[in-house]
């Protein structure tokens, strides 16, 4: 699972499987050179690594792992500039919408 149970334990399960399997499937699209699911995998490595090295907060772990999650979910070559980060976005707010982050996500933005 993509999803760190540990850190997103305060989300449903059957969200977070469903959100696993969507992203899942983006980042094993055939044309995909390096925003591959390896490559998001890797990245959570290396954050997991870092965990031991720098405190982070429950919120930190859950931002930044939505971060490397959703950064590039959406990968179409050819398209138009901005079309794969806003669509990444977006997909993002469906996300967030449906697991109720947005209040949360405001309780900590300054």
């Amino acid at each position: 699972m993509l999803f760190s149970a540990e850190v997103f334990s305060n989300l449903p399960f059957l969200l977070l499987d469903k959100w696993n399997s969507v992203l899942s499937r983006a980042y094993s699209e055939p044309d995909r050179c390096y925003h591959t699911l390896k490559h998001i995998e890797s990245m959570l490595s290396l954050l997991d690594e870092a965990k031991s090295e720098i405190v982070l907060t429950q919120f930190d772990l859950q931002i930044l792992q939505l971060a490397i999650l959703f950064h590039d979910v959406t990968y179409k070559v050819p398209s138009e500039t901005g079309y794969n980060e806003t669509s990444s976005a977006l997909l993002f707010q469906e996300f967030a919408t449906e697991a109720s982050l947005v209040s949360l996500l405001l309780e900590h933005c300054p």
